[in-house]
């Protein structure tokens, strides 16, 4: 009886050691499965194409221990628009031995910004902010428009251009423009120099140059070089505070025609700009590049009209065969309209004499 009870005693022993192998090799390695993923790092690739195109891009997983599941997006690819965000929706699973946590799960991504995240039912989800990007195409049908005006198309998704300009071959300066065109004369001013340039297209901002990336320079053979001046040398500074030197080095004051235009330099050396000047007791304006103006002039809704030679006209004016009449007020130069002239004339809306 006695070996009978120790026999049992054994077999449960043994029993219980084997059950305990047994949780050992099964069970063990079951809480090997659930380790927490501590960060997911997400890329959106991009390929570079033919300039003019929107990059193609696709979302990519950094990491072994979770893959992408699904991924859908804002906005059809043919829909997609340089600096126009879309959003990319992306499920991800974990690999075997691996969960996402609420709490430890850290996630990032690069080319991009995530607009939230969240893990469900084991899986985690994530919303993406992308901003497509392009390399621009180069301008083309570059032309002189006049003697020292150049144009050229205007570019698809550029907000800027960068003309590179040259004396004589050799680099001189760069200007950024927001037009589809150029002005060379104030740059054609040394008397012997050529001038000669490349445009490109390119973003006007730091923010946009994020997604519009410069286009190839091109530009024409052809160069230009200085008129007839009065006066040779450099322009220094712009708008308000621009100058003229001369080659002597001094800095020149008064009238001075450079390359077909005139500009007057006052007695602080300052071209004028964005302004009525008087000059022995005559009127004349001169726009945003500091020249000039001549024929009809609007200004704040108001109309001028300047002779030839700049100076502002008064009096009843008939501009051209054929054409109305229009008084111009002879102390401020302003057209009449809807009124009656000085001389007992009425003149309707758009300044024109009613017979």
């Amino acid at each position: 009886m006695t070996n009978l009870k120790s026999k049992n005693i054994i077999s449960w022993m043994l029993f219980f050691l084997t059950m305990c192998a047994f949780m050992f090799i099964y069970f063990i390695p079951s809480l090997a499965a659930t380790n927490n993923i501590s960060s997911v790092s997400i890329q959106i690739m991009e390929e570079k194409v033919d300039p003019g195109e929107v990059y193609p891009a696709k979302i990519y997983a950094n990491g072994s221990s979770y893959e992408v599941d699904d991924v859908s997006v804002s906005k059809d690819y043919d829909d997609w628009t340089p600096g126009k965000t879309i959003t990319f929706s992306i499920t991800l699973i974990p690999t075997e031995g691996y969960k996402f946590s609420k709490s430890d799960t850290n996630f990032y991504v690069s080319n991009g910004e995530i607009a939230s995240k969240s893990v469900v039912n084991g899986k985690a989800s994530l919303k993406i902010n992308y901003i497509p990007k392009v390399t621009l195409s180069a301008p083309e049908d570059i032309y002189y428009e006049d003697e020292y005006l150049i144009t050229w198309d205007k570019v698809e998704y550029a907000t800027a251009y960068k003309v590179t300009l040259y004396k004589d071959g050799y680099y001189y300066k760069s200007e950024n423009v927001t037009k589809n065109e150029f002005d060379l004369s104030p740059y054609a001013t040394d008397e012997d120099a050529e001038i000669t340039f490349t445009v490109a297209a390119t973003a006007n901002t730091s923010k946009q140059s994020a997604y519009l990336k410069t286009s190839e320079a091109v530009g024409l053979d052809e160069g230009v070089t200085a008129s007839d001046n009065t006066s040779y040398g450099s322009f220094v500074g712009n708008g308000p505070d621009m100058k003229f030197k001369g080659v002597d080095g001094y800095y020149i004051t008064g009238w001075h025609q450079i390359n077909g235009s005139w500009y007057y330099f006052k007695s602080d050396e300052k071209a004028a700009y964005e302004e009525w000047q008087n000059v022995n007791g005559l009127w004349y304006y001169f726009n945003n590049y500091n020249i000039m103006q001549t024929g009809w002039l609007r200004l704040n809704n108001t109309w001028y009209y300047l002779n030839t030679n700049g100076s502002m006209y008064t009096g009843w004016l008939q501009a051209g065969p054929g054409e109305g009449w229009y008084y111009l007020d002879t102390e401020t130069g302003a057209m009449l309209t809807g009124t009656t002239t000085p001389d007992g004339y009425y003149v309707d809306n758009d300044g024109r004499w009613i017979s």
